[in-house]
């Protein structure tokens, strides 16, 4: 018997954070093993110089992802359920933590999706604005769960963390010092399943020296390119439990 009744809301965030500190020692784990290494390719329009992951983030780090998500999405249902029993609601069917694709449909359908949920709950979610121009991070944490029951894993690509060059200098093509190609440099991305992410581009006639390593050290991000397009992943779930732990409080006061 919970002593309260968000009791079972709680815990539901207390499993998520159990799963939090695997992920982030498993993305620990990847990063020590510096799994990426430098490849050059040079044609008439210059040197593509490409960070190539070794390994990716596999199922083991998606399925956790999905399961932090996933309890995330249900601590917050069972929040609002246990507010509509308070106000002595008996049937919790269609009784959900609404969420829409935008305000409007959202005042739409929320008597069929919050049907038990007495008016003031009701207006506490609302306040929160589950939706996409809103609340865009609340709302993109459901989308993603959701994601995860229908394809089952939430994709996960590799996201630079920090990239520190040793001895790095540009050279004419036959060594000598002096080039002065145009060098675009971009921070390493790889998107879900490539393991080619481009790092720099050099103009023609010169080529890229490096006379130490090349330390990129990555973090796991979410391939999602629409909803949260390559966004690193733990900073953003501790952002959206954050958020959980708000939402729970405030319908928790507006129950007393």
């Amino acid at each position: 018997m919970y002593l309260n009744p968000f009791d079972g809301a709680r815990a539901k965030l207390g499993r998520s954070k159990e799963h939090f500190d695997e992920l982030v020692r498993a993305e620990r784990e990847y990063r020590e093993q510096q799994p990426v290494h430098i490849e050059q390719r040079s044609d008439d329009g210059g040197t593509l110089v490409f960070a190539v992951a070794d390994k990716l983030p596999g199922l083991r780090e998606a399925t956790i992802v999905a399961d932090i998500l996933g309890n995330f999405r249900s601590s917050l249902d069972l929040a609002v359920c246990e507010a509509a029993r308070i106000a002595g609601a008996t049937n919790l069917s269609k009784t959900y933590f609404h969420f829409a694709s935008t305000e409007q449909e959202w005042d739409k359908s929320v008597k069929d999706r919050m049907k038990a949920a007495p008016g003031h709950i009701r207006s506490v979610v609302r306040a929160l604005q589950p939706w996409a121009n809103g609340n865009g991070i609340l709302y993109a944490l459901s989308k993603l769960a959701v994601a995860d029951k229908h394809r089952l894993l939430v994709s996960t690509a590799g996201h630079t963390r920090e990239l520190v060059f040793d001895g790095f200098r540009l050279t004419d093509m036959d060594g000598n010092p002096g080039a002065a190609s145009p060098v675009g440099l971009r921070i390493p991305i790889w998107k879900p399943g490539e393991r080619e992410a481009e790092l720099m581009h050099v103009g023609p006639g010169s080529k890229v020296v490096v006379g130490g390593p090349i330390v990129l050290s990555l973090m796991f991000s979410f391939g999602d390119v629409d909803l949260v397009p390559f966004q690193p992943v733990i900073p953003l779930l501790n952002q959206m439990g954050g958020m959980c732990e708000h939402a729970i409080e405030l319908i928790e006061r507006a129950s007393a």
